[in-house]
């Protein structure tokens, strides 16, 4: 018996140039859609770091003050803490001899946010030698960094007893 198989040509094995031009165009759509949320996904990780470190640099703040690192015969450092300036991607972790950090004995380190972020409110943050925000009884500070569009902001709060996390923003 002999055996006829039907010989195949490349041309019915290959793809149609109509079909290579659907899945071209199949990831040019997709690869747009995800770009624009790739973006903003960075954008919001960015300020997220930003808090973490804000809240770390706090912590920094209150743990100085209650170990008496650089408390000396005569100095008279009764606190620590940081001053946040607006629209300012840079703040200042100080010593102070006054609760309102009037007089500053030493602007010990100036540490800078990442790019496109920066702080949002003034505020001085305060801690006493107990480890406790000089505020207001039963009061809260709030520390907003956000990036410098506007579109993502978050918080930090600080109450009057010294605790430190993230919040949300008013």
């Amino acid at each position: 018996m002999i055996s006829f198989s039907r010989m195949t040509s490349a041309r019915e094995n290959a793809f149609t140039l109509v079909e290579l031009l659907v899945v071209v165009s199949l990831v040019v759509i997709i690869t747009g859609a995800v770009i624009p949320n790739f973006t903003g996904f960075t954008k919001n990780q960015k300020v997220k770091q930003a808090q973490e470190m804000v809240k770390s640099d706090l912590r920094t703040a209150q743990n100085r003050i209650l170990t008496g690192v650089g408390v000396t015969t005569g100095n008279n450092l009764a606190y620590w803490g940081i001053k946040f300036t607006a629209g300012n991607s840079r703040y200042h972790l100080v010593s102070c001899t006054d609760s309102a950090c009037a007089t500053v004995l030493n602007d010990q380190t100036s540490e800078s946010l990442s790019s496109d972020v920066q702080i949002k409110n003034s505020a001085t943050v305060i801690f006493d030698i107990f480890g406790n925000a000089v505020t207001a009884e039963d009061s809260s500070q709030i520390v907003r960094v956000g990036n410098t569009s506007n579109s993502i902001t978050k918080c930090i709060e600080i109450n009057y007893v010294g605790l430190i996390k993230k919040a949300v923003c008013p």
